[in-house]
């Protein structure tokens, strides 16, 4: 298992939902984690691109209301690290994994993980844990799961089926078996 302090998060969250998730996540020793105060695209993907570059990344997210922005930071992202790194995109970020770029409806966010470490935190790390620290984890952002952020999603999508805390696990489990 690769040490904790190889995998960074950047937080694109409000200040105070920020100190919340990093506090949910202090456990993890090591675990290495930004709040991108600014909540610019700029910010966040710089610091990933640097940080997987010298390979003491595995994991970066960023978000912006700009699809000209995304797109291209996407497809950037994308060819660089298409081979080691999956994107995930949209309110179906479980669902609707590896699928080609967003489409308006969707919610304009990004996940870029490395699937082996990805799979080896859930299954090394929270087994047992609870929801709380699960969905910072699984989902990095507030948007997902603050209450304007939720209002805010669903005005992207007619249908959007959110995890919800007494969820199971194994729901998560069995789809992110590689």
């Amino acid at each position: 298992m690769q040490p904790m302090n190889e995998i960074i998060i950047v937080d694109n969250s409000s200040k105070e939902t920020a100190l919340k998730n990093k506090e949910l996540l202090a456990e993890f020793k090591g675990l290495e984690y930004i709040h991108n105060s600014l909540n610019n695209l700029y910010l966040s993907y710089n610091i990933g691109i640097e940080r997987l570059d010298h390979k003491t990344s595995d994991w970066v997210t960023f978000r912006t209301d700009d699809d000209r922005y995304y797109e291209k930071a996407y497809l950037n992202l994308l060819e660089q690290y298409g081979s080691e790194y999956n994107v995930i995109t949209g309110p179906y970020w479980y669902e609707d994994a590896f699928k080609p770029l967003p489409t308006p409806e969707r919610p304009l966010s990004t996940c870029i993980f490395n699937k082996k470490v990805f799979k080896e935190i859930l299954f090394n790390y929270h087994k047992g844990a609870d929801w709380e620290k699960l969905k910072v984890i699984f989902n990095l952002y507030e948007v997902a799961f603050g209450d304007e952020g939720l209002m805010r999603k669903r005005e992207h999508s007619k249908s959007v089926d959110f995890p919800i805390p007494n969820r199971p696990i194994q729901t998560y489990v069995n789809f992110f078996t590689f």
